[in-house]
């Protein structure tokens, strides 16, 4: 999706799968999890739930961030619970 074709909540979310390490890589190698989440957002929109949809992509893309950086640390305990922190953000998304 073009950035200049979109706005509001979309961009917004838009914005969250770029600025995160874990999310930008995972949207680049499955486009249609891209969309699908693109899709989420305008329709959560038209819903009245968009705010609870950024809430919960931004909650997945903050602990899972967590986790990149504790397995870059090469810190298995640290790894361990953040992928542990990470399980319920990800089951609501």
């Amino acid at each position: 999706m073009n950035d200049h074709t979109i706005r509001g909540p979309v961009l917004e979310l838009h914005n969250l799968i770029e600025a995160s390490i874990a999310l930008r890589p995972l949207a680049a190698r499955h486009p249609d999890f891209y969309s699908a989440i693109m899709q989420a957002a305008a329709r959560a929109e038209e819903c009245g739930k968009v705010d609870l949809l950024i809430e919960i992509v931004a909650r997945v893309a903050c602990t899972n961030d967590r986790v990149v950086e504790a397995e870059r640390s090469g810190d298995p305990v640290a790894l361990s619970e953040r992928i542990e922190l990470a399980e319920p953000a990800n089951a609501a998304l």
